[in-house]
């Protein structure tokens, strides 16, 4: 067995509609880090790179909390997010419906990525034309946010307030819509911004 492999089978689980409330704690806790993170929070950086280490951690806890919360939406509907052991069993697309299959034709390895869950979200979730435009369009910053700010550093990345913007009213439909949720967030960036992360029910 490879380190890879070895590594990998500590993580190994067949995920279940219940487990849908673990995932959407967890990307509550990063949307609220991500939304109240200060340059002040980032401790172990020079002066001059704090503000830098805070913008990246911001953008990567959007990213993780993104691919997350969709997860959390797929379990909660009864969806599988585990991938297939083989190609066509059992025959289909995905997403499978958890209670229609064999758990052992799925990999407790390898679950769905973010890209999978991002192309396939409007059949989970059916919203009006508009609404499901700015999902996808939060969405698909989030997603290049994860994949960016895990790869490089970029200090010459241009801090566009509207992605920010657009990404907020993404989850405020997202809770609002699957969970019945009220969230209120401002994700903090510029200077003296109140970063905000509240949620209630409806």
């Amino acid at each position: 067995m490879s380190i890879e492999s070895e590594i990998k089978s500590q993580y190994e689980e067949i995920f279940r509609p219940d487990d849908w409330t673990t995932f959407k704690v967890a990307a509550d806790y990063y949307l609220e880090n991500a939304s109240k993170l200060l340059k002040n929070d980032i401790k172990s950086a020079d002066e001059n790179l704090k503000l830098l280490f805070r913008n990246i951690q911001k953008r990567l806890f959007i990213g993780i909390a993104f691919e997350f919360l969709l997860k959390s939406i797929f379990l909660k509907n009864g969806y599988m997010i585990n991938k297939r052991t083989i190609r066509d069993v059992p025959p289909g697309e995905f997403p499978f419906i958890s209670k229609n299959i064999n758990e052992r034709d799925f990999s407790q390895s390898r679950t769905l990525t973010f890209n999978d869950l991002a192309q396939k979200l409007a059949k989970i979730i059916k919203l009006e034309k508009k609404k499901q435009k700015t999902v996808n369009r939060g969405v698909k910053i989030a997603k290049v946010f994860r994949n960016k700010e895990g790869h490089i550093i970029s200090v010459a990345h241009q801090y566009v307030p509207q992605n920010y913007r657009d990404i907020e009213e993404c989850l405020k439909l997202l809770y609002s819509e699957v969970f019945n949720q009220d969230l209120s967030i401002n994700i903090a960036f510029a200077k003296n911004e109140l970063g905000v992360f509240d949620i209630n029910p409806i």
